[in-house]
């Protein structure tokens, strides 16, 4: 009777919950939709782009004189919008448990602009607008004057608006713009530099529910409707009394199912209540009746065969055997799936580890990175961002940064990429920190001058040389003009040149040694790969005996200069990488626990029911083996066999190769470790009430 109260009750319970996440997610949908609809541009305004970006708080004052000038005399109005993603800054670090959406829009002539209607906000006279979203957690939108956007604005990127959709006057407007800008800057451009051509470019928030949200709604309504079976099952008793005294198969069916099913409508009808409450939840009703639907066909066709073979021992049993290797096979498939979702979080875990492990050289210490690499109002990448990047490099070069880049090393490269090409690129200080010596065991010394490509091969890869010389001719603007300089290193005397990072030799490696002469002002040879996000950046800063703290205020100006304070939050200690990426995955990880501990809930209650029903069958033998004082593991040895066999044949399943199989091995072994305990627990409980019975 406990057996069946508690089922009714985890029943309503998890019908509850599926009740609550839908309504959560459909309302979710509303308010992203919502957010992009009053944000949405394309109904009275053309964007448009400057083809440069200010690098001060003056420079961007003359381009807004500028767009001022050009506005009056085209009686237009516009606006700006500046965009920021990123993590919130608690003490000076970022916060990574909340993320940060902003739109910020800064009209010229705020009175005047159709873009409040997109708001209900037309007619009204604020100052400033503020608008955020309850489900849409960090999004919020401010539209404020344009004078606002020359107060406390570290950051000048950003998109702007016409507001008009005549081409001509668009063209016109940006011929005046180019003409005042052009005066001002000594620049010219032409019309097509102004144009936003990529949808990236508009700047657009993205709105993406929780991912897990859905696969946790589909284990839910797989739980229901276990959970609803194992209960009737546990019911059959009642339905061979019933079938014994005449009653049909309908009213035995409603006499039984009448009380699970009610309570998943009961459960339901909190949907009702939000619908009075106003909500929009016509869809979500539909998902519901789908699921009392399943849940009730499930249970009539379940009922029906159990009724059709009542009465019959041999049908019984026959039906009870393929009910629970169906029920075993059902819950192997959900293992396996459990153990498929979890291994991508075990390869986290263990690859931080592995990384953490690492972080041993203490040299590592006397350095700092920039981690991690927000999008802010604008992502970083090494090509649009080029000219910042080098300026950036050059700075930090000189104060003993080092670079040091072995993403193109023989030992990340796939084998298929030829060995000529396979290098690890570092530059001149790298070398004074880890010198590398020549055939003559003399230390290679360069000229920071050099604007030559400079090339150092072990000797052991000598006749790679000619192959790599012709591809440097091929793909290379610098080789091709200023030549390439070809060094030959031993690796029997280079036992301590190693990556600073890892600790691993290096000294089979192709170097390409990069000195600060060989940086181009053209983007001819984007080598540079720095503010990669990573948690081992390829830019390594020097301390110096300076404090992070330091470090940040004297790079913060530079950083802003170049509009890249708004992509780099925080400066940490090289070493630390590691464990600070850990903490950014930990996030991923305890998004991922609610649904696989749902999933684990289904499995569990699907071994509580194979186990019941063993039990069940066997409770005369088990009770007097008991007696004869059989071990446990003797007593039930057929179902340990039954979970061994279960667990062996998750191998099989093995069929992706990114995950690493020592992860989906372990994570088999634990998981059999798991239900073993949690299984001897439950057989305790069983014997402990089947004793009870007995007095």
């Amino acid at each position: 009777m406990k057996n069946k109260k508690l089922f009714l009750l985890i029943i309503f319970i998890f019908c509850l919950i599926l009740s609550s996440l839908g309504a959560y997610f459909t309302n979710y949908q509303a308010q992203a939709t919502l957010a992009l609809q009053q944000i949405d541009t394309s109904h009275r305004f053309i964007p448009f782009k400057l083809p440069f970006t200010a690098h001060d708080k003056k420079q961007f004052q003359q381009i807004i004189i500028s767009l001022n000038e050009s506005a009056n005399e085209t009686n237009l109005n516009y606006m700006e919008k500046h965009y920021y993603e990123g993590y919130p800054i608690k003490d000076g670090k970022p916060d990574y448990n909340k993320s940060l959406q902003k739109q910020n829009f800064y009209v010229y002539k705020l009175d005047q602009t159709q873009f409040l209607g997109n708001f209900g906000a037309l007619g009204s006279n604020k100052q400033k607008y503020s608008y955020t979203y309850p489900l849409l957690s960090g999004y919020q939108v401010t539209i404020q004057p344009l004078a606002q956007a020359l107060h406390a604005r570290k950051n000048f990127e950003g998109v702007f608006f016409l507001e008009t959709l005549e081409q001509e006057k668009y063209s016109h407007f940006i011929k005046l713009l180019d003409k005042k800008l052009s005066q001002r800057f000594k620049t010219h451009y032409a019309l097509s530099d102004y144009q936003v051509t990529q949808t990236t470019q508009l700047l657009l928030p993205s709105f993406e529910v929780d991912p897990n949200l859905k696969t946790i709604i589909n284990y839910l309504i797989v739980f229901i409707v276990v959970s609803l079976l194992v209960y009737l099952l546990l019911e059959w008793s009642k339905l061979r009394l019933y079938k014994l005294n005449g009653h049909s198969f309908t009213r035995s069916f409603l006499a039984i199912a009448i009380k699970p099913l009610g309570v998943i409508l009961l459960a339901f009808s909190y949907d009702l209540w939000l619908v009075f409450q106003g909500l929009d939840l016509s869809e979500l009703l539909s998902q519901q009746l789908l699921v009392f639907g399943l849940a009730f066909s499930g249970a009539y066709l379940l009922m029906l065969g159990m009724y059709c073979i009542s009465l019959d021992e041999l049908k019984e049993r026959y039906f009870s055997s393929i009910l629970f290797l169906l029920l075993g096979g059902a819950k192997l498939l959900l293992l396996v799936t459990l153990i498929n979702s979890l291994a991508p979080v075990g390869n986290i875990v263990i690859d931080s580890y592995e990384l953490l492990k690492q972080d041993t050289n203490p040299k590592l210490k006397d350095y700092a990175e920039i981690f991690p690499s927000v999008i802010g109002s604008d992502a970083v990448n090494s090509f649009d961002n080029y000219e910042d990047l080098k300026n950036i490099y050059k700075l930090a070069d000189k104060q003993g940064a080092l670079l040091f880049d072995d993403t193109g090393s023989s030992y990340i490269q796939p084998p298929d990429v030829p060995r000529e090409l396979a290098d690890i690129s570092i530059n001149i200080n790298y070398l004074k920190a880890y010198p590398l010596y020549d055939v003559n065991n003399k230390k290679i010394k360069l000229d920071p001058r050099s604007k030559q490509t400079i090339l150092v091969f072990p000797i052991t890869k000598k006749n790679l040389v000619a192959k790599r010389l012709q591809q440097e001719r091929n793909i290379s603007k610098i080789s091709r003009k200023y030549g390439v300089k070809v060094m030959y290193s031993d690796p029997r005397y280079n036992n301590n040149f190693k990556n600073i990072v890892t600790g691993k030799n290096i000294a089979n490696e192709i170097i390409h040694v990069i000195p600060p002469g060989n940086i181009r002002p053209k983007i001819n040879d984007p080598i540079l790969n720095i503010l990669s996000g990573f948690e081992h950046d390829r830019l390594l800063f020097a301390l110096k005996g300076t404090t992070l703290a330091k470090l940040k205020q004297q790079w913060d100006p530079i950083l802003t200069k170049y509009n890249l304070s708004d992509n780099a939050p925080q400066f940490i200690r090289y070493d630390h990488g590691a464990s600070e990426r850990l903490k950014i995955e930990l996030g991923d990880i305890f998004a991922y626990s609610s649904s696989q501990g749902l999933l684990l809930l289904t499995i569990i209650s699907l071994s509580f029911y194979c186990l019941l029903s063993f039990f069940n069958k066997n409770v005369y033998n088990i009770g007097l083996k008991n007696t004869l004082g059989y071990s446990r593991l003797r007593n039930y040895w057929p179902y340990w066999c039954f979970l061994l066999f279960q667990y062996s044949l998750t191998p099989l399943f093995y069929t992706d190769v990114y995950l690493s199989k020592t992860i989906y091995f372990t994570l088999d072994g634990l998981f059999f470790v798991l239900e073993f305990f949690i299984l001897n627990l439950f057989i305790s409980y069983l014997e402990s009430e089947a004793k009870k019975n007995v007095k």
